[in-house]
């Protein structure tokens, strides 16, 4: 995907990578500067390199073998597409589409979404399918889902229903539509937790996808983890009473919602903060993973969405999470310019980091990130707080590649993150304590405002990463290999 994609997903993949230094150059396109825009990624089916430039309304398509030796490429010129979210007013690129079919991109705008065909055998670049919304009835884009061998698409209308679109190469364009209830409670859930707790399904807002069992991208508070016929939508429950989970089987065109309350809302919707808990939740094969805490306490409940059933509960004092749940330091890691930017926080700040992403997948264990982005200021790097900073990426839309390193160039922002492992058959907690992310390797060998320029590309290749950074003097890019050891 985007190279914040891959960015995100290198910089908290669970294995140390060390660089080697520099590994090649790559030629820029001829006027190609500093100030354009480069995208790239990996096309798993043919194990090649796909870098797309763009200089004004020129667009060169160039790829690559595994060694960076440029195959072939062509251009084209367009006053309408863009490989930057940052434009508006243009149809920008969302992500790759990589098939046994071939090789396709997303591209989308407020209105529709292009699916355009790349063909390097033709030397050609052509629009082969448009999916239009009826805005008539108000139908927004929640989640854009790039799969294996299709595009899955979550639209929502103002008359309540939800409709998921899917394409394939080779096939007509399918839709179901799921008539959602008003709100997520049933009215004995709502005599006990009132009209305030509830879910209004027709102000749903954009939701942040992940394929199930990947390495999330940057999380959000509502959340859609899928698979080829399963979507499963997450949505933190009002005053941070839970978590609903709406799960949507796309062969029998069915749905169900589970609520899982964990809080009270007398002591929730309360003035004293030290007892106030705050939600947030990841999924893994079939378990949802919810980490809940306080000042006072640090939880994870693990629940079974297929059966809904409880699984198990881990409760301990903040001040022993670290040593009982956290099985890393807590680790804040600021912009270049922030002279408190980087260092070793206290053990109990961990119950302030407010998201929870999976950042291994391995054939024993799961490993999660927690991490927040604060926004600091002054020349202290005083916190102001853990609140998350508001995206506005593609009007919203969220289709996991959204951006971590732009988020810390700006206002001298700081990430906080540690990490919580569990074994993946019996949910143990693990006895590591010293999980490590690879944030520290590439923030050391690269500065953050180079990475989160227009012009620098992101690639993961196996358990590798490649970093393109644009050299000025040279007209071209040096390329960067971190190694997983």
């Amino acid at each position: 995907m985007s190279k914040i994609f891959y960015l995100f997903q290198f910089l908290f993949c669970c294995e140390i990578l060390h660089s080697q230094g520099l590994y090649g150059f790559i030629q820029a396109p001829e006027n190609f500067s500093k100030n354009d825009i480069a995208n790239s990624y990996f096309n798993t089916e043919t194990k090649e390199v796909h870098i797309n430039f763009q200089d004004g309304y020129k667009i060169t398509r160039c790829r690559y073998d595994s060694l960076f030796s440029l195959k072939d490429s062509f251009s084209f010129r367009s006053n309408q597409l863009s490989l930057s979210a940052k434009e508006n007013n243009k149809i920008t690129f969302v992500a790759p589409l990589v098939t046994q079919a071939g090789n396709f991109e997303i591209y989308a705008d407020n209105d529709d979404i292009q699916i355009r065909k790349i063909d390097f055998q033709q030397q050609k670049d052509s629009l082969c399918f448009t999916i239009k919304f009826d805005k008539k009835k108000g139908e927004k884009i929640l989640s854009i889902l790039p799969d294996k061998n299709d595009l899955k698409i979550l639209t929502f209308l103002d008359n309540g229903k939800l409709n998921v679109y899917r394409w394939w190469p080779d096939r007509p364009l399918e839709s179901i539509t799921i008539n959602l209830p008003e709100s997520n409670f049933t009215k004995e859930e709502e005599k006990i937790y009132t009209k305030d707790c509830r879910i209004r399904f027709k102000k749903l807002k954009p939701l942040r996808a992940s394929r199930i069992n990947s390495i999330n991208t940057f999380p959000a508070e509502n959340q859609v983890y899928y698979e080829t016929n399963k979507i499963c939508i997450l949505l933190t429950i009002p005053f941070n009473i839970g978590i609903c989970v709406t799960s949507i089987d796309l062969v029998s065109g069915t749905f169900n919602i589970k609520n899982y309350f964990l809080n009270d809302l007398r002591v929730n919707a309360g003035e004293n903060n030290n007892l106030i808990k705050n939600v947030t939740a990841s999924l893994f094969d079939s378990v949802l993973i919810i980490k809940n805490a306080s000042p006072r306490e640090f939880e994870y409940y693990f629940f079974n969405v297929a059966t809904s059933k409880f699984i198990r509960k881990y409760t301990v004092p903040v001040k022993d999470s670290v040593a009982a749940l956290v099985h890393s330091s807590v680790t804040q890691k600021g912009t270049y310019s922030s002279k408190e930017g980087e260092k070793t926080l206290k053990d109990k700040s961990s119950y302030r980091l407010q998201h929870l992403s999976l950042t291994d997948y391995s054939e024993d264990s799961v490993t999660f990130a927690l991490f927040s982005i604060v926004e600091t200021e002054g020349i202290e790097g005083t916190l102001l707080s853990m609140a998350t900073l508001p995206f506005g990426y593609l009007a919203g839309i969220y289709i996991g590649n959204l951006q971590l390193i732009p988020y810390l160039t700006i206002k001298r922002n700081v990430l906080i993150y540690a990490y919580s492992r569990f074994n993946k058959q019996n949910l143990e907690a693990s006895s590591n304590r010293n999980v490590i992310s690879n944030l520290d390797n590439v923030l050391d060998e690269v500065r953050v405002k180079t990475l989160g320029k227009n012009s620098s590309f992101f690639i993961q290749k196996d358990r590798n990463a490649f970093v393109g950074i644009f050299n000025d003097a040279r007209s071209g890019f040096d390329v960067l290999k971190f190694n997983a050891n």
